[in-house]
């Protein structure tokens, strides 16, 4: 874990950051009614607010500020698990929209995983990526609508702008 923050810092300029973290839609059968409120599509940044284990963009900061060049910085550190999902659905075709998995949810999430492991593997063995498809997926930057009342939370995002981004 420590090589992955050093990496981070390095690569990015981010302390302490071990990953990133993005989602993606997967296409499936809708489940049968008696549990499908268990299936709604939340994807969206805006649905998260900041917190000390993910930090989120600042909304509409004013251009040339330390805040901007935050924000300009993690929407270039986020595009590598961009990327990564992009490279995953080039691979396992499977989980490309206009196929969708016709499984059970359960067993449609069970493929999932399995191809993310099969792209581990690929990743391990160092095999080459496949090209990849822009028109999969458009990723608009959706900065948070959130009231930002809890400072403590804030506070390290604050102090990162603060030490690294002046």
């Amino acid at each position: 874990m420590n090589e992955n923050v050093g990496r981070f810092l390095e690569k990015f300029g981010f302390p302490g950051v071990i990953g990133v973290v993005d989602g993606t839609h997967i296409c499936i059968t809708p489940p049968h009614r008696d549990i499908e409120e268990g299936y709604f599509n939340r994807k969206g940044d805006s649905g998260y607010g900041c917190s000390q284990v993910l930090i989120t963009p600042i909304r509409n900061p004013p251009e040339n500020t330390p805040e901007a060049r935050f924000n300009s910085r993690l929407k270039f550190t986020r595009s590598i698990v961009e990327q990564t999902i992009g490279v995953l659905k080039s691979t396992c075709r499977c989980l490309r929209k206009e196929r969708g998995l016709h499984y059970h949810p359960e067993t449609a999430g069970k493929i999932v995983n399995a191809c993310c492991i099969l792209h581990n593997v690929r990743k391990h063995y160092r095999l080459p990526d496949v090209a990849i498809d822009d028109d999969e997926e458009q990723h608009e930057e959706q900065i948070p609508n959130l009231m930002e009342n809890n400072r403590e939370r804030y506070e390290i995002r604050q102090q990162i702008i603060r030490e690294y981004f002046r």
